[in-house]
């Protein structure tokens, strides 16, 4: 079956690039993983959905709270594939694993749908206020920390710096900001390391905030607050440029928005 990079997840395993979908079928769940190379093999496997059967007054059982394929999932798929022989970077074809929920640690209790959505409730908050003359109020919160700052938009667009070291942090990849605060430096670093990811606040060498959590629910927190200065009416007016030079980064906030939108796995 064709399977095309296009819109699909990455990730990255011992230095490896991989593209990955998961797709709910009327039997579980679909995933397909390939390499950032052509002509190379594709993995194909599946997972049962794990639901929850609930009563219903009427005598009827609901399915609920099904398993969701996240990263940490699709690592150890990569791995089972790898140890039974899938050629990632050669070969063409496809192996399929048929279903590997016994191959895994499934984990449950944190890759159900209820437990994602609470865990995404929680986790790092950023609310910006709105550009004026060059410069941006900044408000994190973070396991009982708050940190307040105003940047400048110059010398470079940091708004776009925030957008572009979200997506590296998706991929496993470490990410810097550099805040220009006149005549500080205030500078986040956003650190991956397997499914868990480090957001580092710090000026002067001064650490100002520091939190660790699921990698993706810090990035999903941030890419919120964005979402939400995006949505200020500054932007697109006359008054866009006086309020912040570089303009808000649109284009590079679709792409990251299509990798963080919460997935999509139920059954047709």
């Amino acid at each position: 079956m064709a399977f095309s990079r296009k819109n699909k997840r990455r990730i990255t395993v011992d230095g490896q690039e991989y593209f990955w979908s998961a797709t709910g079928t009327d039997y579980g769940i679909s995933l397909r993983v390939m390499a950032e190379v052509q002509g190379g093999q594709q993995l194909s496997c599946a997972f049962d959905y794990h639901q929850e059967r609930v009563p219903c007054a009427s005598g009827a059982v609901a399915l609920t709270n099904q398993f969701i394929v996240t990263p940490y999932i699709v690592r150890q798929a990569i791995e089972v594939g790898l140890a039974r022989g899938w050629t990632p970077l050669s070969g063409g074809g496809e192996l399929r694993l048929g279903y590997i929920d016994d191959a895994v640690d499934l984990r449950l209790e944190q890759n159900r749908v209820d437990a994602i959505r609470r865990a995404d409730s929680s986790g790092v908050k950023i609310r910006f206020g709105a550009p004026r003359s060059g410069w941006l109020p900044i408000t994190v919160e973070a396991e009982r920390q708050t940190h307040r700052t105003a940047v400048s938009a110059v010398p470079a667009d940091s708004l776009a710096a925030l957008v572009d070291a979200i997506g590296q942090a998706i991929d496993g990849l470490p990410g810097r900001v550099e805040w220009n605060l006149e005549p500080a430096v205030e500078i986040w670093t956003l650190l991956p390391e397997e499914d868990e990811l480090t957001l580092n606040i710090a000026v002067a060498g001064e650490r100002r905030l520091r939190c660790r959590g699921p990698r993706l629910r810090l990035c999903r927190g941030l890419w919120r607050g964005l979402r939400t200065l995006q949505s200020q009416s500054v932007w697109g007016t006359d008054a866009a440029s006086q309020a912040w030079q570089h303009g808000f980064p649109t284009l590079q906030m679709e792409r990251l928005g299509r990798r963080l939108e919460p997935p999509q796995q139920s059954g047709s």
